[in-house]
């Protein structure tokens, strides 16, 4: 008996010394796979650490980039109404700056017709001086009409006081803008049952006083009977005449007037001499030669003065 149990001992002990190198094997190789799972687990959590530092640094920027494009943005917005505000402020200066040049103009004209009309008075009123006195006053009207003239700044302001001046000695009176096939109606008083002047147009085939005025480059008159005039009033007509209005070189607009059927040749021919002299002066404005308020002119006009113009006596 005792020499089977050493045997059994022995293997025992032997069984029990492998299971123990075994159990050191294993521990050891347990020991290095967590070594190497932890040296992972490490370099897994720093290279999270650095792309979430990454994303960070990149979110940020995007923040600011859309904040200093919203400032961007926000600040244009300021300088654009800025601006903006600036520039109705300069259209309403401009306005009012018109507006009050306008209200000088007819002041002062206003007030030359004033004075011609208390002069007319006081004239009338001395028999020594009744034959001079439709004179006077005219002259003085040819004064005050030059001033307005000289307070126009643009051209349709000068053909705007030169309608006026003529309406005061024809009933029917109208300006037509020039083209190549007609006379087209810009603007115009007493003209009957025409209530849209751009609606009249006048061919250019037509044997009137606008074809003449345009060709002969002056004044042009007539007295009934005539073809050449245009009975735009629809009622008796004595006389007419057209004024060419001239720029850059060629005929822009032409001025014509009638007069009715009572109105002397005499009268007529006074409204047609205050029409041609207010004409020539447009058109030396037109020119340059006679300078706009605040232009240097290129040269002096050679105007006529308005002592020079003759009138005849009405009856």
């Amino acid at each position: 008996m005792g020499s089977e149990s050493d045997p059994r001992r022995r293997a025992r002990v032997f069984a029990d010394a492998l299971a123990e190198q075994a159990a050191s094997l294993v521990r050891a190789e347990l020991e290095a796979v967590r070594a190497d799972l932890d040296s992972r687990a490490m370099a897994i959590a720093q290279a999270l650490t650095q792309s979430d530092t990454a994303l960070l640094d990149t979110f940020i920027e995007d923040i600011s980039a859309v904040a200093l494009d919203e400032a961007e943005t926000a600040a244009r917005g300021e300088v654009e109404g800025t601006l903006a505000s600036l520039a109705e402020a300069e259209s309403r200066i401009t306005e009012l700056t018109r507006a009050l040049e306008a209200a000088r103009q007819e002041a002062s004209v206003a007030a030359a017709d004033a004075d011609a009309q208390r002069l007319a008075l006081e004239l009338a009123s001395e028999p020594s001086r009744a034959a001079d006195s439709d004179e006077t006053v005219r002259l003085m009207r040819v004064g005050a009409a030059l001033h307005a003239l000289d307070l126009s700044t643009r051209a349709t302001e000068l053909l705007d006081t030169l309608l006026d001046q003529m309406s005061r000695d024809f009933p029917t009176v109208a300006i037509f803008l020039v083209s190549s096939s007609a006379f087209k109606g810009w603007r115009g008083r007493g003209l009957g049952s025409v209530t849209d002047i751009g609606s009249l147009v006048i061919p250019r085939t037509l044997n009137s006083l606008l074809m003449q005025a345009e060709s002969d480059r002056r004044a042009v008159t007539a007295f009934a009977p005539a073809d050449s005039l245009l009975s735009l009033s629809g009622r008796g007509v004595t006389g007419g005449m057209a004024m060419p209005i001239i720029g850059s070189g060629r005929v822009i607009a032409v001025a014509y007037a009638e007069s009715g059927e009572d109105a002397s040749a005499a009268s007529t021919r006074n409204g047609c001499a205050m029409a041609q002299l207010l004409g020539e002066y447009i058109n030396r404005r037109l020119a340059g030669k006679q300078p706009l308020p605040g232009q240097k002119p290129d040269d002096e006009p050679a105007s006529q003065p308005a002592s020079a113009v003759r009138f005849e006596q009405t009856a």
